[in-house]
């Protein structure tokens, strides 16, 4: 009635009648009656003449102070009308006064009805029940039975009366399964009780608490729950000393009582059954102490044999009994022979011979790029021979004028060449706002997918995307096809491997399906059509967006492995396409799959007709490049072996049948899927997050469990830090590898709150620090792969996608950034570009620069390594310290230019040096940790503090010094 009567009034003021004045409405006050404890019975009389009103019962203890209560209503009829009802809430013992309160919307203030008000007292006061708590007698080392009772004191029917109750421990129990209730009275003593998870050894005091309107009351006990034996964890060894000496140990929880512990261990792969050969330290060991958590438990073991096997387990003992810890194998470090070298000239030429494996640099970007800084490496063809990147500004053969420019390198006979792949720019001078976004490429890196709203032929001001070949060919995929059509944004999403099939959206009509929703839209072989079609043929009336709200383009083609920059929205040969309903600013819903541009199925809800109208059950996460199988999340249970709450599952489109991911979980609320990390290739390999343990006695139930789901089930990876950044990783085409960066320590090397980088096997179900270096000192720097995709700065509006791979497709190999030396040619202190190869620890970078170099992509077969730095690292480089890209290849190289630089004396070629020094190949042998510089002390501030507050503190004085960097590079020098 409120509404209506506030519609009533705008509409008279809309059509410009004058509102007429109402009546303001009548109240009377009645008798109370049958006063309560905390109750009493009130009656009175509203007259809203004619017009809606509110009213409600009002009471006060001063005569002053008016606290509104529960009665109430509405009314809007022309006579007197009676309200009444029971007042609750009132207060045992107490005298109030009581009124009626009435508001029409004519009036400016409530009308209350006129004094004396009448007067009444509850009845009390309350008497406030009695407690009993029994004994506790029935208790283990993990768990309690708790039981009392509760006497209300009187039998009443007044809600004052009614009981709250709990249990209370201290210390506090892990977890009470009915720790607390109410019941109303009824005379009769009521019974209680609850189980608790307790710890062991401990003494606990319970305390059962009951209150009502007149008081709380309380009876409390003590108990000394029993012991029990420790638990113990084997974590992944540390290979150290050039192979004859590993860290080994585990984590151990005393469980309040005191416990030792050792370490067995034995040569070869070890396994149910196996042997040991050898104890560290000897029985009965050394303290863990007493306490009720995990403490690491490590010792360095000597005199092994370089590229052995071992096998080991931590094993705990206190006065209850014995916890030994799963048999873990490792590999020594083999100490590889010294390469004989094919291209050593030209690695002593080239300032390489300090590189393993035969590498030689090479610039891979133009050698004068007028000033202009190097941006990013987006993308390298499978033998390394063409890289794709972006820089500040144009230079080479370029027709584009934009702030941020796409190019191509191709490696030749005698160097690199760089082509311009963004068509011809119409507006001068364009800044970062209305020019070319940076491109996509085809598999081979022979076509660049580009959409702008500055190039030669496009509408004003609206993005459209073009395909532009190495050969300077351009290709319009975006036109306006229908005549009349509004012209609007098209926004670049995904293409097949070879480019014949480009994915968009756009609210524009490209065919007479259109209907001003935004929908998406493919071009193929120069054709466009409408992709986002339901099934049956309909047209999406609220609109649609690739996988399910997920803008991304598709994994194949990507061949800096290991990394897919957004999930696969389109198959490699272009014949499959996923889409969500309900696109535009809203989220979008289900995952449907449209075939050869015909037919289109629904996927997430095709094996349970009982949920189609549930339409916000399928949530897309990626899919295999072939588009045969789709892997996305429902809170829907799809399968039979699903938890209530659903989870993760992949649905195979050749044979209709749809697997539960993220079984196991014990816990009612089901798996607790937070994240979908990595889908390999053929999507046999799906990593993921989660806040459940999945795999009994892995795992910490509300953290971030690292899993795998693989045709064997759910495998354990890692428990995570909480501020761990889950976008730094990559993973091998076949899922096998899977690289990603933690705060957490997760082998028996001591991280000391570092960031690391862990390489996991999943056929060995190992996991291995591949940046701890090669000593038993803890870390002093941070360690990182690049993001997957890389955090844009203040890029991302241009959607660039970087891809750099982190892993070679055999897992052998592993790229990394650190500040820490872990070479004794690593002096700076800085960002150095790391490969981790069998063991083995390369630098790829100098060591010696006054700028960071980061990581840009590593081929495949390893070898070609990409990376940014502004070292002069050869003589091809000649402006001057500007960041590029160099080639770390494995017998490459090039001879040195043997023409004058043609700047030489000419006045208009001269730039202001960037201060960067002309690199010298390390001569130094001797071990060091690095100098200390600026950033190192900001590392040193940061310790003693928390241990994820330390990674904090280091983190945030690594953005710092990377922020000083990207300033620099605006004006030509930095990072």
């Amino acid at each position: 009635m409120l509404l209506l009567a506030c519609v009533t009034m705008l509409a008279s003021l809309v059509l410009g009648v004058a509102a007429v004045s109402a009546a303001a409405p009548v109240v009377t006050m009645g008798a109370v009656s049958s006063p309560g404890y905390t109750t009493v019975h009130a009656s009175g009389e509203v007259n809203p003449e004619g017009e809606s009103v509110e009213w409600w019962f009002e009471v006060s203890t001063d005569g002053t102070n008016w606290e509104r209560k529960n009665v109430s209503d509405f009314g809007s009829e022309s006579t007197p009308q009676t309200l009444s009802g029971t007042i609750e809430g009132l207060q045992p013992n107490t005298t109030y006064r009581v009124r009626l309160t009435a508001i029409n919307f004519s009036e400016e203030g409530a009308l209350t009805s006129s004094p004396p008000s009448p007067e009444f007292t509850t009845l009390g006061p309350i008497a406030k029940p009695s407690v009993t708590l029994d004994p506790v007698t029935v208790f283990t080392d993990s768990t309690a039975h708790f039981k009392g009772e509760i006497d209300p004191g009187a039998a009443q029917s007044d809600p004052g009366f009614n009981v709250n109750w709990h249990f209370e421990c201290e210390p506090a129990c892990s977890s009470l399964s009915n720790g607390g209730g109410s019941f109303a009275d009824n005379g009769a003593k009521h019974t209680v009780e609850t189980d608790a998870a307790i710890e062991p050894n401990t003494e606990y005091t319970i305390k059962l608490v009951a209150e009502n309107v007149g008081g709380s009351a309380s009876d409390q006990t003590t108990f000394l729950s029993s012991t029990s034996a420790p638990r113990a964890e084997t974590i992944p060894a540390f290979p150290i000393g050039g192979g004859t000496e590993a860290l080994i140990g585990g984590k151990v929880n005393p469980r309040n009582s005191p416990t030792t512990y050792w370490l067995e261990y034995g040569a070869g792969p070890g396994g149910p059954g196996a042997t040991y050969s050898s104890v560290v330290p000897a029985k009965p060991g050394l303290s863990v102490g007493s306490g009720s958590q995990f403490v690491f438990a490590t010792q360095k073991i000597s005199g092994l044999t370089p590229g052995s096997t071992y096998h080991f387990r931590i094993v705990a003992e206190n006065s209850t009994g014995v916890a030994e810890g799963e048999d873990v194998s490792f590999e020594t470090l083999a100490s590889p022979p010294p390469p004989s070298c094919p291209n050593e000239k030209l690695r002593s030429e080239t300032n390489s011979a300090a590189l393993a494996e035969c590498r030689a640099y090479e610039l891979t970007t133009e050698p004068d790029k007028n000033g202009n800084d190097i941006f990013n490496a987006l993308d390298s063809n499978q033998d390394g021979g063409r890289l794709a990147y972006t820089a500040f500004g144009g230079f080479g053969n370029t027709e584009s004028n934009s702030a941020l420019v796409t190019y191509l390198a191709q490696r030749t006979a005698t160097g690199w060449v760089t082509t311009g792949m963004q068509p011809k720019t119409g507006v001068p001078d364009l800044g970062f706002n209305g020019n070319f976004y940076p491109s996509d490429f085809t598999k081979d890196l022979s076509e660049a997918v580009s959409y702008s709203t500055a190039a030669v032929g496009a509408e004003p001001g609206i993005r459209n995307i073009m395909l532009k070949n190495v050969d300077g060919t351009t290709v319009w995929v975006t036109k306006p096809t229908v005549e009349g059509a509004e012209v609007r944004n098209k926004n670049y999403v995904g293409r097949s491997a070879d480019g014949s099939h480009i994915l968009f959206e756009s609210a524009q009509s490209f065919t007479d399906q259109g209907n001003g929703a935004v929908q998406i839209w493919e071009w193929v072989n120069g054709e466009v059509r409408l992709a986002s079609v339901e099934p049956g043929g309909g047209v999406p009336p609220s609109g649609a967006a690739v996988g399910s709200g997920s803008n991304g383009a598709q994994t194949e083609g990507t061949t800096f492995p290991g990394v897919f920059a957004q999930p696969t929205v389109i198959s490699e040969d272009g014949s499959r396409i996923f889409f969500g309903l309900g696109g535009g600013a809203g989220a979008s819903y289900g995952v449907y799959v449209r075939e050869n541009g015909t037919e289109t199925r629904r996927i997430d809800l095709s094996q349970r007709t009982d949920h189609i109208g549930e339409e916000g059950s399928g949530q897309f996460v990626g899919a295999a490049a072939d588009g045969s199988i789709v892997v996305f999340t429902s809170y829907l249970p799809l399968t039979d072996d699903a938890t209530p709450n659903g989870g993760l599952y992949a649905y195979n489109l050749e044979n209709n049948q749809l697997r539960f991911l993220s079984a196991g979980a014990t816990d009612p609320a089901g798996a607790q899927v937070t994240s979908t990390v990595f889908v390999s290739h053929d999507a046999s390999h799906v990593y993921f997050t989660a806040q459940s343990v999945l795999v009994p006695g892995k795992g910490v139930a509300g953290g971030r469990n690292l899993y795998v789901s693989d045709d064997d089930g759910v495998h354990f990876v890692a428990t995570l830090a909480g501020d761990d950044n889950q976008d730094r990783h990559g993973g091998t085409p076949s899922g096998r590898y899977f690289v990603f960066q933690s705060y957490e320590r997760l082998t028996s090397f001591d991280n000391d709150g570092h960031g690391e980088v862990y390489r996991y096997d999943a056929d060995e179900e190992s996991l291995t620090c591949v940046s701890c270096g090669t000593e038993a000192a803890s870390a002093s720097g941070e360690a990182s792969v690049r993001a997957y995709p890389a955090p844009r700065g203040g890029f991302e509006e241009f959607g660039q996608a970087y891809r750099a791979g982190v892993i070679s497709d055999d897992g052998s190999r592993v790229l990394f950034e650190t500040t820490q030396g872990l070479v004794p040619a690593d002096v700076n202190g800085l960002e150095d570009v790391y490969e981790y190869h069998e063991g083995q620890l390369h630098l790829i970078s100098t060591g010696t620069s006054n700028f960071n170099s980061d990581v840009a992509g590593i081929t495949p077969d390893g070898g070609s390594i990409f990376f940014l730095t502004r070292d002069t690292l050869v003589g091809q480089d000649i402006d001057g310290g500007a960041r590029d890209i160099y080639v770390a290849r494995v017998n490459g190289g090039f001879p040195a230019p043997t023409t004058a630089n043609p700047c030489e004396g000419a006045e208009a070629c001269q730039r202001t040096p960037s201060g960067a020094p002309p690199f010298v190949a390390p001569t130094t042998t001797a071990p060091s940790r690095g100098n200390v510089t600026h950033h190192r002390k900001k590392q040193k501030k940061c310790r003693g503090k928390a241990k994820k507050r330390h990674g904090k503190c280091v983190s945030k004085g690594k953005k710092h010094h990377k922020k000083q960097g990207k300033n620099a590079s605006k004006s030509g020098r930095g990072n």
